[in-house]
């Protein structure tokens, strides 16, 4: 259950001289404020108390809304983040972290709860949430990378086969080493999922090189179907744009595939023009 525990009872008239009473009439925590400023701190409290009752009822976009106003607010009424003022923002950017995160939207959250020094209402324990989350991320940049120095070996190697002759001792041995080279890459299917995709392609021309046209091209069919199924949002950037490239490079052999049982018309991918 979350504690509504708002702040306008903390404002408190002062004693002031007739010239200064027009002019600050309320004080906050050493904050002196005029009625003008008091009436916004009020408007905070009661947007405060809405988002966090909405937080409570797992409203959460009421839950955002309403304690992002809050914080607005305290500012608009010109208020310090500091002592007790500072536990209301805390307290409403809490609000906004916990909303956030039970939202599904973990990387604003952890943005949030870092500024907040960690401050929350209902997650349990969010730097740990946060740094898990961290570390994984790392990984999976680390894994893209890894995958991309891989990626771009087989395209050498690619290059370098077809300046070799057909049914040569040499040209066998880097089909052999790249076939080596399409399992490594695999191997990052589960941090980097477009290399799936890639090193499908990279089977699929090993498959050519060994004169197995049909079994190259059901590959490149399963890979032409998984790419036209695949989220580019899911990825990181540089993975979305390799994956438009695999796509249109996997596209490029439906003609040639299609006299081996396997044409795949329905699987092209509309990719937007800009």
């Amino acid at each position: 259950m979350i504690r509504l525990v708002l702040s306008a009872g903390l404002l408190l008239a002062v004693s002031t001289s007739p010239v200064q009473a027009q002019d600050y009439v309320y004080e906050v925590d050493g904050q002196q404020l005029t009625a003008s400023q008091a009436e916004t701190v009020r408007q905070g409290d009661g947007a405060l108390q809405r988002g966090l009752e909405a937080l409570q009822r797992e409203d959460w976009n009421g839950a955002i809304r309403d304690c992002y106003a809050a914080v607005a607010r305290y500012r608009d009424a010109g208020l310090g983040n500091y002592g007790r003022v500072g536990e209301w923002f805390s307290r409403a950017y809490a609000c906004v972290a916990d909303a956030q995160a039970l939202s599904g939207n973990p990387d604003e959250a952890c943005r949030i709860y870092r500024d907040n020094d960690w401050e929350t209402l209902t997650v349990r324990d969010p730097r740990a949430i946060c740094e898990r989350r961290a570390a994984a991320e790392t990984a999976r940049v680390d894994a893209h990378d890894a995958y991309s120095d891989l990626f771009a070996e087989f395209a050498d190697m690619t290059g370098r086969l077809q300046t070799l002759t057909p049914g040569s001792r040499e040209r066998a041995d880097l089909g052999e080493r790249m076939y080596a080279l399409c399992g490594r890459m695999a191997g990052y299917k589960d941090l980097a999922p477009v290399a799936f995709a890639g090193a499908s392609y990279c089977t699929a021309i090993v498959r050519f090189e060994a004169n197995q046209p049909d079994r190259a091209c059901q590959i490149l069919w399963t890979a032409a179907r998984w790419t036209a199924q695949a989220d580019p949002g899911s990825m990181l950037a540089e993975q979305a744009r390799h994956l438009r490239d695999i796509d249109a490079t996997l596209n490029g052999f439906r003609a040639t595939c299609a006299d081996f049982g396997h044409p795949w018309p329905s699987f092209a991918r509309e990719w937007p023009t800009t």
